[in-house]
């Protein structure tokens, strides 16, 4: 099973909200002491995780991060996955590699826990004008949650 973490630190903004006034109340939780943000952790997968399963705890996002062209009309979609187990969270995105030259651009998709399960979720590469069902590429991986994703 392959799992990749990175823990986002929390309360980073707390310093410069107490300073301007802001109350930490507005950051705080009952199930965070005073002064902690919620901050989930992210679960990045790129191409090199092709085929793998992700394991996801119910507080983790899964950030897949894949090249694209979208200035040549091609772009990742979800071409499947089980709702009932994982959703997307939000739009996908679109940024410069930061890679050399010629490199493009990577579009990032998000996604969440929705119940305890396994799901495959494939993504499929293709143009948006495109009336073929068939993706020029496919990416696949296994994601396995441990519960719903919930916000503190």
């Amino acid at each position: 099973m392959h799992r990749l973490r990175k823990n986002m630190p929390a309360a980073t903004g707390f310093a410069f909200l107490v300073m301007m006034g802001g109350s930490a109340s507005l950051l705080g939780s009952a199930q965070n002491p005073p002064g902690h943000t919620f901050a989930p952790d992210k679960v990045h997968v790129t191409e090199q995780d092709r085929g793998q399963t992700v394991r996801l705890h119910a507080d983790d996002i899964l950030v897949v991060s894949l090249q694209s062209d979208p200035s040549g009309g091609l772009r990742w979609v979800v071409d499947e996955v089980d709702g009932s187990v994982v959703r997307q969270l939000g739009r996908s995105k679109f940024h410069e590699a930061g890679e050399p030259t010629g490199s493009g651009v990577r579009q990032t998709l998000r996604f969440v826990g929705v119940s305890r399960g396994k799901t495959p979720l494939t993504l499929g590469y293709g143009g948006l004008q495109d009336n073929d069902d068939q993706p020029v590429r496919s990416y696949t991986i296994e994601v396995e949650t441990e519960g719903a994703f919930h916000c503190h």
